[in-house]
């Protein structure tokens, strides 16, 4: 893993889309 371009954005984005990406397999399967 690059670690020295941006870190803290890297690690926010990753999580935002790790978040996203959970909520979107938990509520799919309901519609």
């Amino acid at each position: 893993m690059i670690h020295r371009i941006a870190p803290d954005r890297y690690d926010f984005l990753g999580g935002w889309i790790a978040f996203l990406g959970v909520l979107v397999i938990m509520y799919a399967p309901r519609r």
